[in-house]
Formats: C-alpha cells, structure tokens, sequence
C-alpha cells in the first residue's frame, strides 16, 4: 500500500508543479481573452475503475467570444514565426453611411460569404424617420484586408475604421505543453488504477483522474478558440443612411393679408450644414432656413420645401393648401390702398405734363399747320361769286 502511494504522490506533485507553471505563464501574460473560453465537463458515470470511459470533448461556455458557434477541427496558420506557427486575432470595427440600409445589409451578406465566411448578427431599426443598421461578420483571416475594401466600395462615405490585432501565440504554446503534460499525467493514472487492487485506491486514482481530465478538457476548448478565432477575423460593421427625413410646419395657418407667417424646418440625418429652398406659393421664394413671409392676397397656399445636404442629397416636402388668408377689412388698410393709388394716379398725371411740355413745339407746329389751311380756304370761299 506504501508504494502505490508513494508513486501516485510523485506523479501528482509533477503534474501540478507542470500545470501551475503553464498557467501562470498564461496569465503573466496579460491575455484579454484567459477567461472567455471556460468549458463545463461532461456528466461522467464509474463502475469502481472496471469502466473507464474517455472524455467527451466540453462545450464552449455560453456568451463567450466565439459568436455561438462550432469551432473548426482544422489548426489555421498565420505565419510562421522560427518553426512555430502564429496565432493572430484580427478585429476590425467601420462606420458607413449608404444609400439604403436593406442593400447594404444584403450586399455586406454576400460579402461575407464569398469570402469564406458568415454572418454572426444583424439587424435594422428606425428613428426619427431615419433607418439605421448594424451587421457583424466573419470572414477568412487571410481576406481581411481585402473584405475591409470591398465595405468601403460600398459605402458612400466611411466615418470611422479601426483595426486591432492580438497576438496569442505564446499562450497557444503555453497551452500545447500544458496538454501533453496532463495527458502523460493521465496516462500514469490510468496505469495506476490497472494495477490498485484495493477499493480505496481505485477511488483516490479516479478522483485524480477526474480532475485531470477536467483540465485536458478545459484547455483544449481555450486551444479550440484560439484555432477559431485566428482562423477568421471579426469586422463590425455599423450603417447610416444617408437619405434624411424632412418635415416642416409654419407656427400659425390662419392669417390675414400683411400678417406675417414663420416657417420651421425639421430635418433628421443628413450631413449639415444644409440648404433650403421655400416656395409659399404665391410666386415668392426664399432660401432662409427658417423664414418670415406675409400674403397680399387673400386665398389657400400651398407651401413647398426642398432641403440639400453637404453631400449633394436632397428631399423635399410639400403641403398642399396648407396657409389659409383671410381679406379682412380695416381702416389703416384701406386709407394705405388709396393712398397707394393716389401715388399711381398723381404718378401718370406727372408723366403725362412731362409729355405734353416736351411736344409743345410740336403741337404749334401741328397747330399753326391746321390754322394756316383753314384760313386759306376761308379766303379761297370769300372769292368765289
């Protein structure tokens, strides 16, 4: 009993100064990612050491980076670096404003998977009249830099872009040794409990042995993340339309003539700073943002607004038969009405003496003319007998 005791003692104060020291060497190194992948061990069932059943692969923790998804079986590299191949996780991040938020989100679907990828979340939403989205990809690693142009082909303009990358090799390596450690730690175990005859002994082996393996399990799901998430690269992807909405109201719709009457524009999205075009329907126009305008006659108005961008967009509103003005009767009005046509009237009289002082020669000429010839024939009459 001695022995098998002094044997299991050694081989387990091995495997947990070898597991302490990798693990330390992972956190030393500051990883943003040492938590995100915890796994949940699999319920497992013994018969006393007869059945040893092998370890079920555990699942990747809910909420964890990897998006939800399977990892690839397949070991992805980055570059190798003196014999050892690079982990790098590429993360990119853009702003873009389009033309139409549905397109775009199909358009940036097809993007994703012609180059070798998916779509991990998306979706649309509206305010304030303005349609707004946001879509997250994953695309192959090695098509980063080329899938992050193709966003910008399609956008009308880009707002913002970031990129990072994280690279985890050391722990990946870290994590290889770790593995091989605990599984000639297992294998030993597994030795050992072949060979105890003893009900307690094979107990003490298979709690040891359960412990092991938890860790095995543990640090190849981190192995697996790492694999998945160098092996694809994350692009946010947040979309801004670039059509606005445009209303407008007047802060009273009942006026009289000569009563002014204020315009207001509500504009949402768009890139200031903008310009504006009024039409108040009685021929008069303004390019005020927020004018003031008053009707001479009365009658319903239609009111028109078109509103241009920094970009070049525009939108326009109209509200028909929107001003209603009234022709009521006052004495300041009328005594300003005649007054107005007394300046006409006495304005044409004016320019009619003008006319007639600058013709007075002709009108002797033209006078003495027709004076000359009736005098004449009136002394031609007088000789006839």
């Amino acid at each position: 009993m001695k022995k098998w005791v002094w044997v299991l003692s050694l081989i387990l104060m091995v495997a947990w100064i070898t597991m302490g020291c990798s693990s330390q060497s992972s956190v030393e190194k500051g990883s943003p990612y040492s938590n995100a992948a915890t796994t949940t061990m699999a319920s497992k069932q013994y018969d006393s050491g007869i059945n040893r059943p092998a370890a079920a692969p555990a699942p990747i923790a809910a909420g964890s980076p990897a998006d939800s998804y399977e990892f690839s079986a397949v070991t992805p590299s980055s570059g190798v670096v003196n014999g050892v191949d690079r982990k790098v996780i590429r993360t990119g991040a853009v702003q873009l404003v389009v033309k139409d938020i549905t397109t775009a989100l199909d358009n940036i679907k097809k993007l994703a998977s012609d180059n070798g990828g998916y779509v991990v979340s998306s979706q649309k939403w509206k305010e304030n009249e303005r349609n707004f989205g946001s879509i997250s990809i994953r695309i192959l690693a090695e098509n980063y830099d080329k899938s992050l142009a193709e966003l910008r082909s399609l956008a009308i303009s880009v707002t913002s872009e970031t990129s990072s990358s994280q690279d985890v090799t050391e722990e990946y390596t870290d994590l290889s040794s770790r593995l091989k450690n605990l599984e000639a730690a297992e294998a030993q175990l597994l030795k050992i409990m072949q060979d105890a005859i003893k009900t307690e002994d094979v107990l003490a082996v298979q709690r040891e042995l359960t412990t092991v393996r938890g860790n095995i399990e543990q640090t190849k799901g981190r192995m697996l993340y790492i694999e998945r998430t160098t092996s694809t690269s994350l692009i946010n992807i947040n979309l801004n339309e670039a059509v606005f909405a445009l209303k407008f109201s007047a802060d009273k719709v009942r006026v009289n003539t000569n009563e002014f009457v204020t315009f207001i524009p509500q504009v949402t999205g768009g890139f200031e700073p903008f310009s504006y075009q009024w039409d108040f329907g009685d021929g008069e126009r303004s390019t005020e943002m927020s004018p003031r305008h008053a009707y001479k006659r009365g009658g319903t108005y239609s009111i028109g607004l078109i509103v241009t961008d920094d970009k070049g967009y525009t939108n326009q509103s109209v509200r028909p038969e929107y001003i209603n003005v009234q022709s009521n009767w006052n004495a300041g009005s009328v005594a300003s009405s005649a007054w107005n046509a007394l300046k006409v009237v006495a304005k044409v009289a004016v320019n009619l003496l003008i006319w007639i002082v600058t013709f007075i020669p002709v009108w002797i000429v033209i006078g003495a003319i027709v004076w000359l010839s009736l005098y004449l024939k009136k002394r031609k009459n007088r000789k006839l007998p």
